[in-house]
């Protein structure tokens, strides 16, 4: 091959090429699906923030373009799903730790596990595809504490002012209030003096700030509600 007197002329990367390479990065594609996961439990948590659920979906989204250029184990992802889905859990039904620790374990199982090297070495010299010890010990410590400290004492926190529906409290169904916010179909509404989280029933669709609502149904810890279209009706069985 002759190449004497050729032309020689070079590619540069493009701003996308630049920033698939920052997300696939093991470390970056591991920190947003976590973020992204802990974001998105936090607004099923408690709905109508919006916001964790806007980052949350973004987060997890660019991880994955991460995980698409990288030789991912898809069932070390599941296993990150699992532990985020344990950590909801124990604090959601007060696990006594076992979920907990279960989450943590699954956590740090599947970001050792998410693109291998821990455990052998290559046949041929090759760049390092793996995340952080550091990084797998924060986020399992960060992931713990958020669901251990933030939704202990956001539950603890409604005390008083916000319901924790138990079956004594169906009696709710058929009583009236008003809309604290927008219901997008989630939100917050004040019944009876105390404030709830509710949602739009499906029929419904949204329900704005400040409108008489009324009280059709309870699912656990959420009412389900419909706009007033005339005045108030009364439950049945009160004067």
């Amino acid at each position: 091959m002759s190449v004497a007197g050729a032309s020689i002329s070079s590619v540069e990367p493009t701003i996308l090429d630049n920033i698939i390479g920052f997300l696939a990065n093991p470390n970056i594609a591991f920190l947003l699906f976590v973020i992204g996961g802990v974001a998105i439990i936090i607004e099923i948590a408690t709905p109508g923030l919006i916001g964790p659920g806007i980052v949350g979906g973004i987060c997890i989204a660019l991880g994955l373009v991460g995980f698409g250029n990288l030789p991912v184990n898809w069932i070390a992802v599941g296993l990150l799903v699992f532990a985020m889905v344990l950590f909801y859990l124990e604090v959601h039904i007060d696990g006594h730790t076992v979920l907990g620790v279960g989450g943590v374990v699954a956590l740090v199982l599947g970001g050792l596990l998410l693109f291998g090297g821990y455990f052998s070495a290559p046949d041929f010299p090759e760049p390092s595809l793996r995340v952080s010890l550091w990084i797998i010990g924060a986020m399992a410590a960060i992931a713990l504490t958020t669901f251990a400290v933030f939704f202990r004492f956001a539950r603890q926190d409604v005390g008083s002012n916000t319901g924790n529906i138990d079956p004594s409290e169906l009696e709710i169904i058929g009583e009236w209030g008003i809309s604290l916010t927008d219901l997008r179909p989630s939100g917050k509404v004040m019944v009876n003096g105390r404030e709830y989280v509710a949602a739009a029933d499906y029929t419904e669709g949204f329900i704005p700030k400040d409108e008489h609502i009324q009280v059709t149904g309870v699912y656990r810890d959420v009412l389900k509600v419909e706009r007033m279209v005339k005045e108030p009706r009364l439950p049945q069985g009160k004067p």
